[in-house]
């Protein structure tokens, strides 16, 4: 046990088995838990408008769906619905229309989790004024609860943008909304 060759043997020995044990146990907190255990959702919108006797109504649709293998939580007060409508612009050049934001509503409001392979889908109904719009534009935001190890929480973003009621795909306009 004294020989010098024995000790420097043992002692590798015993410094390779912690490096591999140390080495594999980083590449199981990285790779497998870090990136199979992650939180993966996906965040759709869609909208619509719809008009009867003068009056306009928009309804958009916010599908989240939960693509990980862990429960998803939320932040609270963390998932809204914005809805901007941008300007008409005079016609005598290409400008991107400056947008307002007109209202903002919280969505999902009876879920605060999500399961893994779950998705939800909400309606969202917006009365909208007479002014004189040119677009309207539904973005919507959904933030993950704050993990001890992040500083900043996960958000998803999606938005959707439909046409004023006078519009018509080709460049055709009507004197109706559907």
């Amino acid at each position: 046990m004294s020989d010098p060759s024995t000790i420097i043997t043992m002692t590798q020995d015993v410094t390779t088995t912690v490096a591999v044990l140390v080495g594999g146990g980083w590449a199981y907190l990285k790779y497998v838990k870090g990136r199979v255990y992650a939180d993966r959702a996906e965040l759709t919108v869609t909208a619509d408008l719809y008009g009867a006797s003068g009056e306009l109504m928009a309804v958009a649709v916010v599908t989240l769906a939960n693509k990980g293998l862990t429960r998803l939580r939320f932040q609270p007060g963390a998932k809204v619905m914005y809805l901007y409508a941008a300007r008409r612009m005079p016609a005598s050049e290409v400008v991107v229309p400056a947008e307002d934001k007109i209202v903002v509503d919280e969505i999902l409001t009876g879920h605060d989790w999500l399961e893994a392979q779950e998705s939800v889908t909400e309606q969202v109904v917006f009365v909208l004024p007479k002014d004189d719009w040119l677009t309207l534009r539904f973005e919507a935001q959904v933030w993950a609860a704050r993990r001890r190890w992040r500083r900043r929480g996960i958000r998803w973003i999606a938005s959707s943008a439909i046409p004023g009621p006078d519009w018509q795909r080709g460049g055709e306009r009507s004197d109706h909304a559907r």
